[in-house]
């Protein structure tokens, strides 16, 4: 028998050898891309639509975020308390930039916070109008988030009040342009 057109079938099919499992990566990864949509209609539909139990639902949503009020004004102080110590340092002053960077960056994320409390609110409320049950599971979710963020900001400030007592000791001799050296 000739050899030629058996090596020939076995070089194709070392070729399409690394296409077939590609081709099937490719089709099971379309597949659930594709369904996407059908599924999180569905999953929205299984939701509560039930009045009740979607007022239970923002009742909690509503409540959890009050919870976090509090605790977002204590960060606010504590921000404040911050400024007044980071504020009057010399942003020249040696090895302060990355605390310094890392000062306004939870500043900026408490700001964010602060802006997204009344929008979790007024989401509250649309969902409750539109009678909308997945979203106000993903406002829980999203109030949770909220939590572990303010968790993350608390202990990121301690931090800072840390970390700022060195500078502070530093700033006279920076800005009588003594070196630690001397």
């Amino acid at each position: 028998m000739n050899e030629a057109p058996r090596r020939r079938g076995a070089a194709r099919w070392k070729s399409q050898r690394g296409v077939i499992p590609l081709a099937l990566l490719l089709l099971a990864s379309a597949s659930p891309l594709a369904c996407r949509g059908e599924s999180t209609s569905k999953a929205r539909k299984a939701v509560a639509t039930n009045p009740a139990e979607l007022e239970r639902s923002a009742a909690g949503a509503r409540r959890a975020l009050n919870e976090l009020k509090p605790r977002l004004g204590a960060l606010n102080a504590a921000l404040a308390e911050l400024h007044r110590q980071y504020d009057p340092l010399p942003p020249g002053l040696p090895g302060f930039g990355e605390t310094r960077a890392k000062f306004y960056a939870t500043a900026e994320g408490i700001g964010m916070m602060n802006a997204s409390m009344p929008w979790l609110a007024s989401r509250i409320d649309s969902a409750m109008k539109s009678g909308d049950g997945a979203e106000l599971t993903a406002i829980a979710r999203d109030i949770s988030q909220k939590q572990d963020e303010m968790r993350q900001a608390e202990r990121i400030n301690l931090e800072l009040a840390h970390e700022v007592l060195p500078f502070e000791h530093q700033v006279e001799d920076f800005v009588l342009g003594k070196s630690t050296c001397e």
